[in-house]
């Protein structure tokens, strides 16, 4: 009896040591995880928080309301401030710890972070010790990383609001860091990854403004709701601030889905790649005010813009299903213009590709109705890798309804159209300086009235003039058409789409005014 008392006190005793050195160690263990933050902390950074709780035996760390301040090295001054509710460690992986030299964690939670960072011009001395890569003393494996419900706003020094997104979930799942990833510009490694925010806001500069209403991703597909790019100012504000020509472009799309969206670096070079990308229901409205001096920089064909990009771009497909595109000039004070305006446009992009062993064809099928009245139908094609910047492009329409172009007409041609215009077809072939193509016409009695500078009436001396040089539908082929010729030299300081109506207004004019006659070798 008293072999078995004296047995029962060893393993109290035992029980009662193992406890108080356990709490020992946690109480240690606790304090120099406190010591470390208060210590340890670099001078640009302020770290606070309003309680630690520590649990060695489960492997669990909860810190409360903690807020981290970041300055600028050199002159203090305060860049950037995190607040989160609360940063939960679960199930710390001693063993591994110990044995592998390894930080293992189940889980990193990080509750209602909130980020707001100003962007300043003062920046910090480079310090070639500081930006060395140095060893990574150990390696990280965390199961999956959380983030709930954070924000973040990014400001300039006059509070201008540059960018901002709220509701930010986040989930990654198997980060690895190690000495190697480290190095990379994404310094880890994951499995996969679960995202989504609402009320994204990116400022894109003095004239216009991006706004999302939410995004959700994960590894097999990116989904974009109400993507709204607008102009910051109305059409007279604008051509206020305007010193050149410049668009007032107002874009929305309800929903974008991007299917297996990678991006990533591979030496440095970023790129971009998806096997789908799919547009619905797109709304684009365009505005030109043409009193403001025209703007004579450089625009390179969309070839070049590809071929020059500085990422590499793999996308083998793009569908634009149900969209609209309007655009409107203002050529005259007191002329208000009228809108040209393509409804119920679907296209398809296929290959849009400008890595180093690109070869295939990037080509544009699309059809629309112009003005809701007249189906029309174009084909696009290039190489970006090509450095002529060569393209193709034919289309076609039927049935033109003219009454329907005619606001558009008077208002921007200073003239307007009758007759029955059947069929159009043309083909053309260009680079980035001259284009050839040919045009034919199916047609009845198309004649132009030329109208008064103020719109008001037809100015008779010019229209009859003009409509002695149309042909009103006669001398044709078998078919019926009456055959043009295109020839266009590129202005180099106007759009592709400018360049192409060169080409099909060259085309109807050399139809419609020359002898009609297909050349024997087309």
């Amino acid at each position: 009896m008293a072999r078995k008392n004296k047995t029962l006190k060893l393993i109290a005793l035992a029980v009662s040591v193992f406890f108080i050195l356990f709490i020992t160690l946690q109480w240690v263990v606790k304090k120099r995880i406190e010591n470390f933050i208060d210590k340890k902390t670099p001078s640009h950074l302020q770290i606070s928080y309003t309680n630690l709780r520590l649990n060695l035996a489960s492997g669990n760390l909860v810190v409360d309301s903690i807020k981290v301040a970041f300055f600028n090295r050199d002159s203090l001054a305060k860049q950037a401030e995190l607040k989160l509710d609360q940063l939960t460690v679960k199930d710390i992986g001693y063993f591994n710890l110990l044995l592998d030299n390894t930080i293992s964690l189940q889980q990193l939670i990080v509750n209602k972070p909130r980020l707001k960072f100003e962007v300043s011009k003062e920046t910090s001395r480079s310090n070639s010790e500081e930006q060395q890569t140095k060893p990574f003393p150990k390696n990280i494996n965390i199961s999956e990383l959380k983030i709930v419900d954070g924000t973040i706003e990014i400001k300039n020094s006059t509070t201008q609001n540059l960018a901002s997104v709220k509701k930010l979930n986040l989930s990654l799942k198997k980060i690895v860091i190690t000495t190697e990833t480290i190095k990379n510009k994404i310094p880890f490694t994951y499995a996969n990854y679960e995202l989504s925010t609402k009320n994204l806001l990116l400022d894109l500069g003095r004239f216009e403004q991006l706004k999302i209403g939410s995004i959700t991703a994960t590894k097999e597909e990116l989904a974009i709701y109400d993507f709204n790019l607008k102009s910051k100012y109305t059409r007279e504000e604008l051509t206020k601030n305007l010193f050149t020509e410049r668009d007032q472009v107002n874009l929305t799309i309800p929903k974008t889905t991007v299917k297996k969206l990678r991006i990533g670096f591979v030496e440095d070079q970023l790129f971009i790649k998806s096997p789908k990308i799919k547009i619905n229901t797109p709304r684009i409205e365009i505005y030109r005010d043409k009193r403001v001096k025209d703007d004579l920089s450089y625009k390179p064909l969309y070839s070049q813009l590809l071929r020059t990009a500085t990422a590499n771009i793999n996308i083998t497909e793009v569908k634009l299903t149900d969209g609209y595109v309007s655009y409107e000039e203002r050529l005259e004070t007191n002329i208000d213009p009228e809108k040209l305006f393509f409804s119920k446009l679907n296209a398809t992009i296929d290959q849009i590709n400008n890595t180093p062993l690109a070869k295939e064809k990037t080509s544009i099928k699309a059809e629309t109705m112009v003005m809701n009245k007249t189906p029309l139908h174009l084909n696009w094609s290039f190489y970006a890798s090509d450095v002529s910047d060569s393209f193709t492009a034919s289309g076609n329409f039927k049935n033109l309804n003219i009454v329907s172009l005619n606001p558009f007409l008077k208002s921007n041609l200073r003239a307007q159209a009758e007759g029955d215009m059947h069929t159009m077809y043309f083909t053309i072939s260009g680079n980035r300086i001259k284009s050839t193509g040919n045009m034919k016409m199916k047609y009845d009695n198309f004649k132009f009235r030329i109208l008064k500078k103020d719109r008001l009436g037809v100015n008779k001396l010019l229209t009859k003039i003009g409509n002695i040089f149309i042909n009103d539908g006669s001398a044709t082929d078998d078919e019926g058409y009456r055959h043009g010729a295109i020839e266009v030299d590129r202005d180099p300081t106007k759009s592709f789409f400018n360049y192409l109506w060169l080409n099909v207004k060259e085309g109807m004019l050399n139809t419609l005014t020359g002898k009609g006659v297909k050349k024997k070798d087309e």
